[in-house]
């Protein structure tokens, strides 16, 4: 993020250490460069990077004053991040010759040093000439300068040579400190200056000749590893382990027994097992020497190197380099080669992943964390929340593409570890397949992992992700080529490769940064786009097809239709993994309780791609941007009133913000005298033009930054007052009918989104400012509400303005085109961000049923909106109708509630009677159902004569059941069609081939006879006594269902004009027959082995789909043929708008009737309220913050004019909701509804 702030790359630098004492030379080639640079969290406030010559004393160069000479201080520049923001400060220029200066760091309004070393801020000296960074060591723990303020790290001297800038760097060894801060330094911290000013030597360094060798000298007697005696033995397969922020190893030391342990702290201890001890290691440390050495600080100062330093995981010092770089790569080789090496961590510094680089280590990374206890751990939801917040500094520092995270927590309730699966890849005969994050998967390390690290090893553990190769189907390839190989791939071809592609994806969240995973994620969004509307296409062609040829067979293509329906859905299904995992990818999130879909992955990036624009965006593009969106009308500009201005950022950074969204409108807005409205050329220039001179609370931190803030005027006072300007977009000016817009796609449109993140980053630069000093982020969703209620409260100004006017609403008129171009920029306020802030917009849309607020004090928004928008222009019929969606759907949210246990009853004794009723359809119903059918068709082929007493004994083991097929269904007209001795022969040959050969229904009745048989003849025979099997009636039978289910079956389905498909599971019936017709021959009892192969063919051939078969409905087609229609409507007393219609003395008859134990709480109020409803206590019931809310909207509803009206309407309401309390929440509200109609 700070590159985008400075005049060069520091990617093409070396980072390098200047530690207490160290003195070097830079020449100054480019006094526009920095030489010295700061950065720091701000926090716990600013740490201030100041400048201090003799001559100068009093005066410094700081943030305050930014000229000192020829030097220049470039002011606070913040740096805005996802994790917090930060401080940026430069001092370039000249210097001037033979002076002698020193660098102050200051802890802002005497804040403490030692308050700063949780967030390691870094000081660095630039030498552009060499392209290097000196790192100075800056102390700052609170044992060295105790609980000063202020520190003179670095000493500079420019040195005369021949006209151009020698500056002498000197790193102090012995650093002053004292209590003051910049830029009002107290006499004491004067003096200190001084005395450090003195302190500095003119002595030049003298240079160390290239070639000549270094050695290291130690404070004891050793062999150091440059030395050419010592040679470095290599290893075969052997194991490692690492272990660092853990104080207690023996658990895993005795589990994984490693050859070789490393405890990496400050520095590198390696031991190495030898007897059942774990001694210091003989090839890395003087085995004359009693010493535990700190191998790492001089001989083995980096397992892996970072920038300008040398530790594996940071800690509070930095080593320093070892001088033999040959030496450090050779140990690092023989360690980590043959070997699959197994790091156990703790809670790591964040100074480890800022300064990793590109090499990084392939292995199994467990992070131990604390038992956060049983609450969290039984409920999964929370656990992972808590697992996705351990802290993976190391892991994020150091773990190669094909690392495995797990995280392990002891459980105090059973003493053992349990272990839950992070991130990786797939290992064969480990992790073979890829669990979701947060799956315990103790037993999986318990059982396999010594076993895989003991047979199995990274031939190089250490890898440079600079080389961006990946694992694709076992083969290392290039990240482009696998790339290529997505493009030429079908879509089969990558669902079948489904977790190969998952596994790389992961390998890249490991390689590269957020902005190219973004960009690479999202070519994948689009390529997955591409590929699953191809075969969509191509699904709905075929269908085109069928539809052209076969328009009038209805059945036929209502059967396609499901088809394409049912393919498009197994298509997302299948691909839904891969969305997800980019999803997640793109979210920067370990797991999500939300499933991803395209859409949103792309909204994801157009969301992105707006900021960038934003963050980038030049005076230029700003005064383009304006001219694009507000040619004809310009802006709002408006004054704001400097105290509730305050309070309203106060309340951003306490998330206080709600409250005053529940209250009457602040004074936050002044009308300007004169025209407020004024063209977009002339507010960017104003806004060019005063950059250099704002002192107001929402002024720009740079000239260059854009803000949608102005200076009042150009007086004293007015630079220190500031004013807002809103965009009067020229769309909205026009637009009619706001209802047919997509508020959504709106919010994300890149002009109307770059106008609202500039807003938004107004406040948050602001913030930063030392006036405020409330460090508010700029993703804070607290913004988002600020912009709302800054609206509302520049309509709220204008309608006072406007209050006695009594041609407030013509379209035209530049109030009301003011009035709905704010209504139009707050819907798109609540529109934004991944999750719409709120859902608002929906009131302006068409076909839509309202969500309700997700938070209390959103009501005040709706409100405040319902009352200004009669001053719009626009239709508002539409609008009233929402809002009567949404105070329904509200009053139903109480019933539901209310009727929860009642319904929840229902629902249980429901189904324990179904549980009964469908034991009793299969056992009586459908047998003689079929019975009926079976002897109407064999009276229709023999016309043999009807017995009258059998078929009455069918029909009253029905009628029990009198259900719509036994009223006016297939039964019925059979009955009928009896007793007149089926004169209509065609209509009752239809009719039961319609029953008994319906798809589906008649392979699975077949299948269930099949199942029968097998079971009857093979599994049921008695075992006292063994008989041969009858070969020749097996053999039939087989024959038989082979006729059935292969042969006769397209017969049957063509009578009913079905499409004739292959039965479902046909190799598996056919395997079934083969596998009978061998075992049979000359045997009397088939094998153990036989009858297993049997049952599990068996169970095969009702693979994904339901074993009981349920005889059949007549099809749709044959009812309206036959103009049977008026039966089922006549006869029908189920239907969906059936209301029960009630006198209102007696609801509660009515309701005790309906509720039994049930009735109680708001069921039973809402009856004896039977003629005065107590309006009050029912709002309690709801999240409105006042009664006047209610009021307020419900007028606006048509729900009446007086409080009693109201009332009424909302008894009505909530008598409808309760009597419809069993049907879905949308059907009842819908039946409500109607009745505004």
């Amino acid at each position: 993020m700070a590159k985008n702030k400075l005049n060069f790359n520091p990617d093409e630098y070396q980072l390098e250490m200047a530690d207490s004492g160290d003195k070097f030379i830079l020449n100054l080639i480019d006094d526009k460069l920095p030489t010295i640079i700061a950065i720091s969290d701000i926090f716990p406030t600013y740490f201030d990077l100041g400048l201090c010559s003799k001559n100068s004393i009093p005066i410094c160069l700081d943030y305050s004053r930014r000229t000192l000479d020829k030097l220049k201080h470039s002011g606070d520049i913040t740096i805005a991040s996802p994790t917090g923001n930060s401080l940026l400060h430069c001092i370039s220029g000249k210097f001037n010759s033979g002076m002698k200066y020193v660098t102050i760091i200051s802890g802002y309004t005497n804040t403490p040093l030692y308050r700063y070393i949780e967030r390691r801020p870094i000081v660095t000296i630039l030498d552009h000439e060499k392209k290097k960074i000196y790192v100075v060591s800056v102390p700052l723990d609170e044992f060295t300068i105790g609980q000063s303020t202020i520190c003179l790290p670095v000493s500079i001297t420019c040195l005369n040579d021949n006209g151009n800038q020698k500056l002498l760097i000197e790193i102090f060894s012995n650093t002053k400190s004292c209590d003051s801060y910049l830029p009002n330094l107290s006499q004491f911290a004067q003096d200190t200056i001084t005395e450090s000013i003195n302190m500095i030597s003119s002595d030049e360094p003298i240079e160390e000749s290239i070639n000549v060798t270094k050695e290291i000298i130690l404070p004891y007697q050793s062999t150091v590893l440059n030395h050419p005696q010592c040679q470095i033995s290599s290893m075969g397969k052997h194991s490692v382990l690492i272990y660092s922020g853990i104080d207690e190893i023996d658990y895993f030391t005795k589990k994984i027994n490693p050859k070789i342990l490393i405890r990496s702290m400050n520095t590198h201890i390696i031991y190495e097992k030898r007897d059942d001890q774990y001694e210091l290691h003989s090839q890395y440390h003087n085995m004359n020497s009693n010493e535990e050495l700190d191998i790492g600080q001089q001989h083995f100062p980096n397992l892996l190197p970072m920038e300008g330093g040398a530790i594996l995981f940071a800690s509070k010092t930095v080593p320093k380099l070892n001088s033999n770089q040959n030496t450090i790569d050779k140990i690092r080789q023989i360690i980590f080669e043959n070997t699959i090496p197994i790091f156990i961590i703790g809670k790591m510094d964040d100074l480890c992943r800022k300064v990793s680089t590109k090499l990084k280590i392939n292995g199994i990374y467990i992070c131990l964390v604390d038992y956060p206890g049983d609450d969290i751990m039984i409920d999964d939801i929370k656990r992972n929340h808590f697992l996705e917040n351990t802290c993976m500094n190391g892991v994020t520092a150091y773990a190669g593409p094909l690392s495995l995270v797990i995280i392990a927590m002891m459980n105090p309730n059973t003493n053992n570890f349990q272990y839950f699966y992070v991130d990786g890849i797939q290992y064969e005969n480990f992790i073979d397949s890829i669990p979701f994050f947060g799956t315990d998967i103790t037993t999986i390390i318990e059982t396999k992992m010594i076993n895989y690290i003991q047979n199995n090893v990274f031939e190089k553990s250490i890898v440079n992700i600079s080389e961006e190769i990946v694992l694709f189907n076992n083969e290392f390839i290039s990240f482009s080529s696998f790339k290529n190989q997505m493009i030429a791939m079908t879509l089969n071809e990558i669902i079948n490769n489904k977790y190969q592609i998952l596994d790389v994806i992961s390998q890249c969240q490991r390689i590269y940064d957020n902005e190219i995973m973004n960009q690479y994620s999202n070519e994948l969004v689009l390529l997955l786009e591409n590929k699953i509307n191809q075969v969509i296409n191509e699904y709905k062609k075929s269908f085109s097809n069928i539809l052209e040829l076969d328009l009038n067979n209805k059945q036929k293509l209502a059967n396609e239709s499901s088809k394409v329906k049912e393919l498009i859905r197994k298509l997302k299904r299948n691909t839904q993994e891969l969305v997800d995992k980019i999803g997640l990818a793109i979210s920067k999130r370990k797991q999500s309780s939300i499933r991803f879909n395209l859409a949103q992955l792309k909204k994801k990036e157009t969301i992105r791609q707006n900021v960038q624009r934003a963050m980038n965006m030049s005076y230029n593009d700003f005064t383009d941007l304006l001219e694009k969106l507000c040619d004809e009308s310009g802006v709002l500009w408006l004054n704001l009133d400097y105290n509730n201005l305050i309070l309203m950022l106060k309340a951003i950074k306490d998330n206080k913000i709600g409250k005053y969204l529940t209250k009457p409108v602040l004074s936050l807005i002044n009308c300007r005298n004169g025209d407020f409205n004024i063209d977009s050329f002339t507010i960017s220039l104003l806004l060019e033009q005063t950059a250099y001179e704002r002192l107001d609370p929402i002024r720009p931190q740079q000239t260059i930054d854009i803000v949608t803030s102005l200076p009042v005027s150009a007086t004293y006072e007015g630079l220190r007052t500031s004013s807002w300007f809103f965009p009067l977009i020229d769309k909205y000016k026009n637009l009619e009918i706001p209802y047919n817009l997509n508020w959504i796609n709106e919010a994300n449109d890149s002009d109307v989104a770059a106008f609202r993140i500039i807003s938004r980053n107004t406040i948050a630069t602001a913030s930063i400012l030392r006036d405020l000093q409330l460090n508010i982020q700029p993703q804070d969703k607290n913004i988002t509400w600020f912009l709302i209620y800054i609206t509302l409260a520049a309509i709220d100004e204008l309608v006072k303005q406007r209050k006695n006017d009594d041609d407030m609403n013509h379209f035209n008129d530049t109030f009301t085109i003011n009035i709905r171009c704010l209504i139009c920029n707050l819907l798109t306020y609540t529109a934004s961000g991944n999750v719409p802030a709120s859902f608002v917009w929906q009131l302006f849309s068409n076909n839509i049923r309202p969500d309700l607020p997700k938070e209390n004090f959103e009501w005040g928004i709706y409100v405040r909106l319902i009352e200004y928008v009669e001053y719009s222009g626009w239709d508002l019929n539409k609008l009233k109708t929402n809002l009567r969606a949404l105070l329904c759907r509200l009053l139903n949210k109480i019933i539901i509630k209310a009727t929860e246990s009642f319904r929840e009853s229902e629902a249980k004794l429901k189904k324990e009677k179904s549980k009964d009723h469908l034991v009793k359809m299969h056992k009586i119903y459908y047998p003689y159902y079929e019975k009926m059918v079976r002897y109407c068709k064999h009276i229709l082929d023999t016309n043999e004569p009807i017995e009258n007493e059998k078929i009455t004994e069918i029909l009253n083991v029905l009628s029990e059941f009198n259900n719509r097929r036994y009223r006016v269904g297939s039964i019925h007209q059979l009955s009928m069609h009896l007793k007149k001795n089926f004169k209509n022969k065609i209509f009752i040959d239809q009719l039961i081939n319609c029953i008994l050969y319906k798809w589906d229904n008649y392979d699975k009745k077949y299948k269930l006879k099949l199942s029968e048989f097998v079971k009857k003849t093979f599994f049921n025979s008695s075992s006292d006594h063994e008989q041969e099997l009858d070969v020749k009636s097996i053999q039939n039978q087989l024959d038989d269902f082979r006729l059935k289910l292969i042969e006769e079956r397209p017969k049957m389905l063509s009578m009913i004009n079905k499409e004739i498909q292959p039965i479902t599971n046909y190799e598996e019936i056919q395997k079934l027959f083969t596998l009978i017709e061998t075992s049979i021959q000359n045997k009397k009892k088939l094998s153990v082995e036989e009858l297993k192969n049997l049952r599990t063919y068996l169970d095969d051939i009702y693979k994904n789909e339901n074993k009981l078969w349920q005889p059949f409905n007549p099809f749709p087609q044959f009812i309206k043929k036959n103009n049977l229609e008026i039966y089922f409507d006549n006869n029908a007393n189920d239907t969906d708008n059936e209301k029960e219609k009630v006198e209102e003395n007696q609801d509660i008859v009515l309701y005790k009737n309906i509720f039994k134990e049930h009735y109680y709480g708001i069921i039973e109020q809402i009856a004896n309220d039977s003629s005065n409803m107590r309006l009050n206590s029912i709002i309690e019931y709801t999240a409105f913050n006042s009664i006047e809310e209610f009021i307020t909207l419900a007028k606006f509803a048509g729900f009446g004019q007086t409080f009693e009206e109201i009332a009424h309407t909302v008894k009505i309401i909530l008598h409808s909701l309760i009597i419809n309390c069993k049907k879905s929440a949308d059907v009842a509200e819908f039946i409500v509804l109607e009745q505004f109609v």
